[in-house]
Parts: C-alpha cells; sequence; structure tokens
C-alpha cells in the first residue's frame, strides 16, 4: 500500500508529493471534503484530482482549487494517494497516504451577490429603456472568461484573448430576477440572423449559462464535486441552459436579442424549451467586440408540470451554492460557430457541458448583508458574531478561547499548524446559541511554535488568530 506522502499548504495550491517507490506501476490522486478512506475511493465519493505514470518527471500534485465564498475559507480538504501496480491496479488503501489540509492562501471564486429591489429596478429599466449599462449589478468581481480561465468545450478554444475573451456580471434581486451583463471581447463579430430562432443561435455568436436551482450539498454534491447530476434533472432538482444571442437585420444593425431557455431534453415544457417569458435583453457592437444586458424572471424557466421548484433566494445572511457554468460562442468570419470556451476549470469538464451539470462549478449565490438585525431593519442584535484572542498568550500547555455569536448556529472551531493541517478539534459543527462562549484548548501533545484557530459559524461568520505555543 501506499505510505510516505507530504501534504502542504502552499502559495494559492495545496501540493501533494512523495518519493517514488520502484515496485508501484503509478498512482492515482484524490480530494474531497470529507476524509479518504478505501471506501470512499471506491465508492466515487472523492474527486479524482490527479493521475501519475511510474515515470514521471515529478512525484507531486498541485491542487488549486477555488473557495466558492470569503465565509468558507479556508475549506479543510482532504487528500490521498493510491498506488498501482505494474499492471495497472490501483491499491485502494491510503490509510497511510492521507491527510487533511486547511489552506488560507486559496484563490477565492467570483460569487453571485443579492441585489437589493432597488439596483434589480435599475436593471429592468435599463433593458425596458435600451440601455447598455451595468448600472445596478452589486460591487464584485465579475467572472472573466479568457486564457487564464477557461476551457475548450464543444469546439476549439479561441485563437487569443482578442479573438474571443469576456467579463460577465451576474445577480438576482428579490423579485426573482436574474440578470447579466457581458463585455466581450471579439474581433470578428458575427451575429445570427434575425429569423433565426434561438434554439439555433448557438452557432453565431452568443453567450450561454448553465445553472441549478438547487444547493448542490443538498443533493448528493459538494462543495468541491459540485453537482452530482450527468445530465438535466427536473424537480426539486432542476438543472437549465440559457443562451443569450444578438441578432442581427440583413445590414447587419442589431434589431433583437434572444434570451433563450434549452434545458428540456425530451422538449416537454413550453417555458423550458424556448423563449423565456418576461425577458429581455440588449446588445450592441463596440470597438473591441460587443456588449449584451439581459433579465428575466427565473420563474419563467421552470416546467411546472415536471414539478420544477422555483428558485429560493437565500437569506440576506447566507448563501447557496448552485451548480453554474458560462460560456461563449465565437462565429467569426466563418458565419458558423469556431470555437467555444467555457468559465468552468473542473477536470471533467469539456464536450457536453451544456447538458451536464456534474461539470459545472458549485458557485455561491451570497445573501446582501452580515447578521445586523433580527426583528426589522433598525433593530440590533444584542450579541456580535466575534473570535477573541486566546488567553494566555503565549501559553503552555492550555489556553481559553472566547467567542461570541450574534444568534443561534452551528459552530466548528478547530487548530491548524502552520502548513494548514487541522491538529484539533474543539467544535465539530455543534448548535450554539447567541451569546458568548468559552472553549479551552489542552495543547499538552503538541510541540512548541505558532498555530491558528479558527471559527466557522454557519455561513454568517468566519475568523481566524494565531497563537503561541511555548513549552
Amino acid at each position: 500500500a501506499m505510505s510516505g506522502a507530504t501534504f502542504i499548504a502552499g502559495e494559492g495550491e495545496n501540493i501533494v508529493s512523495w518519493t517514488h517507490n520502484a515496485e508501484f506501476g503509478g498512482y492515482n490522486e484524490y480530494a474531497s471534503e470529507n476524509a479518504i478512506d478505501a471506501a470512499a475511493i471506491e465508492n466515487n465519493e472523492a474527486s479524482l484530482i490527479g493521475s501519475l505514470a511510474f515515470d514521471a518527471d515529478e512525484f507531486a500534485v498541485r491542487h488549486s482549487f477555488e473557495v466558492p465564498h470569503p465565509s468558507l475559507a479556508p475549506i479543510p480538504l482532504n487528500y490521498a494517494v493510491t498506488s498501482k501496480s505494474l499492471f495497472g491496479v490501483e491499491n485502494t488503501d491510503v490509510s497511510a497516504s492521507t491527510m487533511e489540509v486547511a489552506n488560507a492562501d486559496l484563490p477565492l471564486q467570483t460569487y453571485i451577490l443579492m441585489a437589493t429591489e432597488d439596483e434589480g429596478n435599475v436593471i429592468f429599466d435599463n433593458v425596458a429603456g435600451s440601455v447598455l449599462s451595468d448600472d445596478g449589478f452589486p460591487d464584485v468581481p465579475a467572472f472573466v472568461v479568457d486564457s487564464s480561465h477557461n476551457k475548450a468545450a464543444d469546439a476549439p478554444l479561441p485563437d487569443d484573448d482578442a479573438d474571443m475573451s469576456a467579463t460577465v456580471k451576474v445577480t438576482v434581486d428579490p423579485l426573482g430576477f436574474m440578470s447579466v451583463y457581458a463585455d466581450v471581447t471579439d474581433d470578428i463579430v458575427a451575429f445570427a440572423g434575425e429569423a433565426v430562432p434561438g434554439t439555433d443561435t448557438w452557432n453565431y455568436d452568443a453567450l450561454e449559462l448553465g445553472i441549478g436551482l438547487y444547493d448542490v450539498r443538498d443533493v448528493g454534491g459538494s462543495i468541491l464535486g459540485g453537482s452530482p447530476h450527468i445530465d438535466f434533472m427536473r424537480g426539486a432538482e432542476a438543472d437549465f441552459q440559457m443562451r443569450f444571442a444578438p441578432r442581427v437585420n440583413e445590414a447587419g444593425d442589431i434589431v433583437n436579442v434572444s434570451v433563450h431557455s434549452s434545458s428540456d431534453p425530451a422538449n416537454g415544457g413550453g417555458n423550458v424549451n424556448g423563449e423565456i417569458q418576461g425577458g429581455g435583453g440588449v446588445a450592441e457592437k463596440t470597438d473591441t467586440g460587443w456588449r449584451i444586458l439581459v433579465t428575466f424572471p427565473l420563474d419563467s424557466i421552470i416546467d411546472a408540470g415536471e414539478g420544477d421548484v422555483p428558485f429560493s433566494a437565500p437569506g440576506d445572511t447566507d448563501i447557496k451554492l448552485i451548480p453554474f457554468n458560462v460560456a461563449f460562442n465565437d462565429a467569426d468570419a466563418g458565419g458558423t460557430r469556431e470555437s467555444q470556451m467555457i468559465w468552468s476549470t473542473k477536470a471533467n469538464a469539456g464536450n457536453g457541458w451544456w447538458n451536464t451539470p456534474a461539470q459545472w462549478p458549485a458557485v455561491a449565490v451570497a445573501g446582501r448583508a452580515t447578521a445586523t438585525n433580527v426583528e426589522g431593519p433598525d433593530a440590533e442584535l444584542p450579541f456580535d458574531f466575534a473570535l477573541e484572542q486566546n488567553y494566555p498568550n503565549p501559553f503552555n500547555p492550555s489556553t481559553t478561547i472566547e467567542f461570541s455569536l450574534a444568534k443561534v448556529e452551528n459552530v466548528r472551531l478547530s487548530v491548524y499548524n502552520v502548513l494548514g493541517q487541522r491538529v484539533a478539534s474543539l467544535l465539530s459543527g455543534e448548535s450554539l446559541q447567541a451569546g458568548p462562549h468559552t472553549v479551552n484548548f489542552d495543547a499538552s501533545q503538541l510541540t512548541s511554535g505558532m498555530y491558528f484557530y479558527r471559527i466557522d459559524a454557519g455561513t454568517s461568520f468566519s475568523k481566524t488568530r494565531t497563537m503561541m505555543l511555548l513549552k
């Protein structure tokens, strides 16, 4: 069985390395949010992140995972390495080659921040008035789809960023409208003709989305793995694909925007497969490409006859992790699609992304505010969220950690070494009441040095502090 692997929290990535054993013919590397054992690997409960042959130049895997929301960082990830025989048979015994790593330096992924009702109204008015602007979109980083963050899909990648690249802003307002704004760099613009139906606009310059209206954690998915769906589902786990495409007249002038949903493989739902009722868009050509703004009610894409469940927005202080992806089609001079790039960089992302939600990352839809009130906009909480400095500090061998909760939350309190490896779990998701709390930490089994302690109170509050053990 495999042994002797080293697990390190590096700058922007976790690194798993080992020394090659001449008796082994290769290795597989796995990651999971849960502990990994042979059963987890055999039941496909851990994600395969790498596979190396016996003659690899380096026996190491670098895993850079984008954390979906700041409140989730650092995400403790478990890694494991299996060995393969010279005949390629895998030994799934990882009892001596697995470890958890919590890395506070992993990159943050773009997320979707809920808009206020006023912001939603600004966007709606802009679409209705054919005003192409990103006014009303919350001030969070956009999704960037370019050579630094893309994969080829159902067509080759564009030649370079000048050929096709884009920034995309997405939000959802309290009335249930999803809005999308994209600024696209495109050296040759080739839109669909005004008579081209929405089902066929994929063959021209167009923006596409893949989206599920459910939290991946509620359907057997995970933050790391995303949705488990290998095809569209309906009902409480409904998945959708949408395409937004400017259309032009014979003179090349933009005359309308197709806001189309094509999410039912059986073509059984009128709302699910066709122009989205209540949706609208505006687009324009620019000196460097084109821009587009669309908005549509999420309720209009569901198929009630199939039991589709409407989107339930997260509360102001919560996040919802949905499967989500962005794609761009590029037609260029040939007049038909020559390239396609998707935002997802998951290992399994590529051909067939449009109807395979398992290829879409888990993206956070985040409530607008942190916890600031309980009974109304002017009501103050009797307690705040806080994590205090431990005392005494430095300490030997025990110390006290105090924290406060603004409301009832499930709390995790963990201690990590400087490599990001968890060395103690003081609280493991216990439900605690609002108010002050105290936990004692005994470090008699640890060596001297600096340690980090981190609290995660649901999705409402996270904080990390340092402490020093001196023996």
